[in-house]
């Protein structure tokens, strides 16, 4: 089998459509653990708190070393980088698939999260470099259908196959996959030199970096178990920051760094890093409170939340390759700016969300989201790419996806601590002006209840349980009307932002 047997006209299309599919794997991978988590707790035996490791150590291993891997991309070939990224991520997926206990399931998604780290930033930069400028956008673009499909179809799809099969099937499907995508990038490009850069690789550096990302994700991660206030995650974030600043420093007069110096002086592309990460907080502040909003407040299954989600993730995903599309055709800010608008005026109508939501209301409100989304995140993708030079895209990808990763980090922390923090004196309020009297156990577990993800309300011994989950209502929706406020500014400044730095020439960038 030559790679001939694919026209070199269709090579890029092929290649692309194999990269949509890698996106959207990857993305119904992520949504479709979150359901399995309470069958493999009971399979292995392990206990469920340990068991969101197999999230948050994905999430920590990817932010810590994608970095790394672009630069690793931009020295020894996108090609290479990415399949070696696609053979580790297939390989631990076979290893959790077939793992028969907690640790070595845990230590599987580590791996797993390397492995993505390692395709993703070459995946990107290898889809831009195939296609000729005029379709660069569009490309980028349309791997956003990936992710908007896959955040889709991830609850469905990993349902069906807990239903008919197990759990390991929701890691054992992507090896056959994942192979499959190794075959046709085989196919599809040409074979690398071994070197691309005579570059050297800033070993010390991408330890001290990842090292610094692992320790500070880390510790936002656990800010809902530990408080927000408390000294352990102030402390272990205080390391991670001091980690950065060594690495900073080390690297000041090295002539290979691992970040090039002129990155973070180029205004358009921290545009694309700034307003980028701000919207991906605003997306996982969204994601997790309406989602809490749908199922505690207004009592839809987690099934029916996923399909009232649907107005949002498909819209995102159908409407990414025009969003990336435009930037090709047009100044970057106008697509990007008409998507902050679109998300700006799905934020403000979040802000009228009641404890009687109106459905069509709440799907409307979603729409505008995906909307926005569709169209600004893959600009700001394709507009990032346009403001680089192409020896350095890959790292320059890296630098962008570790940002937006730490951004849904903290939206999602910030998002679910200020629910909580704010809402529990709004409920004590209530409690007091409704004459609820409650002893303090009682008082206690009404918080518990109110702070945690899913209501159990057996805890609710000895009081009027319809009262108290009218006032825990209330008090979310008061609580969430400060989220979405937060999310609007964020939207704003994103939008002013885009606006005023990412002023790239039509036909800039090359690959």
């Amino acid at each position: 089998m030559t790679r001939f047997m694919i026209p070199e006209a269709l090579r890029p299309w092929a290649l692309l459509s194999m990269m949509v599919f890698l996106v959207l794997l990857i993305n119904i991978d992520y949504t479709a653990v979150n359901i399995a988590l309470i069958l493999i707790s009971k399979d292995l035996e392990a206990d469920l708190n340990t068991l969101q490791w197999l999230l948050s150590g994905y999430i920590l291993a990817w932010s810590s070393a994608v970095v790394a891997a672009g630069k690793l991309a931009d020295i020894f070939g996108k090609r290479r980088i990415l399949l070696l990224g696609i053979a580790v991520f297939s390989f631990a997926s076979l290893w959790c698939g077939l793992a028969q206990s907690e640790p070595v399931l845990i230590a599987g998604r580590l791996v797993q999260g390397l492995g993505g780290a390692l395709f993703v930033p070459p995946l990107y930069t290898l889809i831009f470099s195939v296609f000729p400028e005029n379709k660069q956008g569009m490309a980028i673009g349309a791997l956003g259908v990936g992710v908007g499909i896959g955040l889709a179809a991830g609850p469905t799809f990993g349902g069906a196959l807990l239903e008919v099969l197990s759990w390991r099937w929701i890691f054992l499907i992507n090896v056959p996959l994942c192979l499959l995508t190794l075959v046709v990038t085989l196919l599809c490009t040409e074979k690398e030199p071994p070197r691309v850069s005579e570059e050297k690789f800033d070993l010390l550096g991408s330890v001290l970096l990842g090292s610094a990302l692992m320790t500070i994700v880390y510790g936002i991660n656990e800010m809902e178990n530990w408080g927000l206030t408390s000294l352990t995650v102030w402390s272990v974030i205080g390391v991670g920051v001091l980690m950065l600043l060594t690495f900073i420093w080390t690297s000041h007069n090295k002539p290979n760094k691992l970040i090039p110096e002129g990155l973070f002086y180029n205004k358009a592309f921290m545009g694309c890093v700034i307003g980028y990460t701000a919207v991906e907080l605003v997306f996982s502040a969204i994601l997790v409170t309406i989602g809490l909003y749908l199922q505690n407040v207004l009592g839809y299954s987690a099934y029916e939340s996923g399909l009232i989600f649907l107005p949002m993730t498909l819209t995102f995903g159908l409407l990414s390759p025009f969003g990336g599309k435009m930037v090709d055709r047009m100044d970057a800010r106008i697509p990007t700016c008409l998507g902050l608008i679109f998300l700006l005026l799905g934020t403000c109508l979040a802000l009228f969300f009641t404890t009687h939501g109106n459905l069509t209301f709440i799907c409307i409100t979603l729409a505008l989201v995906g909307i926005g989304l569709g169209i600004s995140l893959p600009s700001f993708n394709a507009a990032m790419m346009k403001t680089v030079d192409h020896t350095v895209l890959s790292t320059a990808s890296g630098v962008f996806v570790m940002f937006a990763t730490l951004g849904g980090s903290l939206g999602v922390v910030f998002s679910t601590s200020l629910l909580v923090g704010l809402g529990e004196p709004v409920l004590t309020s209530l409690t007091q002006v409704n004459h609820m009297d409650l002893s303090s156990v009682q008082l206690e577990n009404l918080m518990a209840v109110f702070g945690s993800a899913y209501r159990e309300l057996d805890l609710l011994v000895g009081m009027n349980v319809d009262l108290a989950v009218k006032l825990m209502n209330e008090s979310f929706v008061q609580a969430n009307w400060w989220n979405m406020l937060i999310s609007t500014v964020l939207t704003a400044f994103s939008l002013i932002v885009a606006f005023l730095l990412i002023k790239i020439p039509k036909r800039q960038g090359s690959a």
